[in-house]
Parts: C-alpha cells; structure tokens; sequence
C-alpha cells in the first residue's frame, strides 16, 4: 500500500513537471535595451523558446546597479516563471555596496545556469590625443579633471575607478543607467573614455 502511494505521489509530481512551462517565462534583464546583457539575452530567449515550445519575454528593468530588476524577481513567485538574468551588478556590487540590499543574493535566487562573461576594453575618443594606455595615462596627467569618463555598470564604474587609481589620474565620472546610452554620448564626443 505504502509503495502504491508513494509511485502515485511519484507520477503525480512528474506529470506537474511535464507540463513546465504551461505559460510564458519572463526574463528580466537589469539593464537597458540595447546593452550586451539585453542582447544576449535577447538571442538566448529566441533558442530557449523554440527549444521549450513557451515563448520566454523580456523585459528590461534598469536602474540602481541592476538592483530594481533583482528585487522584483525576488518578491516574484518561486514558480520559474520569472527568471533573472543575473550578473555581477546585481548579485554581488549591490549587496556589497548598499547598506541595506532589497534581497539576498543567496537565499533569495537559485542559479539555473552560468551563460559566460564579458570582457572589458578601454575605449577613448578619437579627440583625445593618445593612441595607447601610456599616451593616454600621460594625457591625463597633463590634464587632470579634464576626461570625462562614462558607466554604465558596476564593473565600468569599479574597473576605471581603479585604473584611476593606479595610474594616479583624476577624471571625472560621468554615470549612466546602461552602456547603450554611454556609448551614444562617447562617440558625440561628450565623454572621452569608459570602459564598456
């Protein structure tokens, strides 16, 4: 008798599982339309869905280092129908940085897989008189507080803050709420440099 409700409680769970997902999956995304985590995302969804047969929608929830999207799927409900695409800004910048974090990154998400990493480049102006990381370094010096630098992440703002700091520069931070939006202005010429 105990086996019998045991194989039915079995079958029953696997027949809920089977039908995973029923409905459209939203993914959300910590950053603007147009960055690479939105297109990578973007090109994932398509191939998930066609794989699944449920469209996964994303939506784009910028803002405050990615911590507005984190927060909203962690108060979303634990059904795997509102799905992350989590990176560094908001998994470990915000709780190492905010005093008091809208979630915790442990205990509040369950990672499902690891899609990659990014690689960062300097990008300068072509305003700017420096061909390499020497000229530019030099230029700098030269020219203290006058580089604007654009962000428009955690590891943009981290990584020049840093290299700042090693090089002993001092320009000026210039934040945004996504690359897209950066790397409009740094090829008007409104800020000379970011890391992107």
């Amino acid at each position: 008798m105990l086996r019998i409700l045991a194989s039915a409680l079995l079958a029953v769970s696997l027949s809920a599982h089977a039908q995973y997902p029923a409905k459209p999956i939203r993914v959300v995304v910590p950053f603007p339309a147009g960055s690479a985590t939105d297109t990578i995302t973007r090109v994932l969804a398509q191939s998930v869905s066609q794989s699944i047969g449920q469209t996964l929608v994303v939506e784009n929830k910028a803002g405050a280092d990615g911590a507005i999207a984190a927060a909203e799927v962690a108060k979303a409900p634990a059904d795997g129908y509102t799905l992350l695409m989590a990176t560094n800004s908001p998994m470990s910048a915000v709780p190492a940085m905010k005093k008091a974090p809208p979630y915790d990154p442990v205990a509040d998400f369950t990672p499902i897989t690891d899609i990659g990493r990014y690689t960062f480049f300097i990008v300068v102006h072509p305003s700017v008189p420096a061909r390499t990381l020497d000229e530019l370094i030099a230029y700098a010096r030269a020219n203290p507080g006058k580089l604007n630098y654009a962000t428009g992440n955690t590891t943009g703002i981290v990584s020049t803050a840093y290299f700042a700091s090693l090089a002993k520069i001092q320009i000026v931070h210039v934040p945004y709420k996504g690359e897209p939006q950066a790397l409009t202005d740094l090829i008007a010429g409104r800020v000379q440099l970011m890391f992107c």
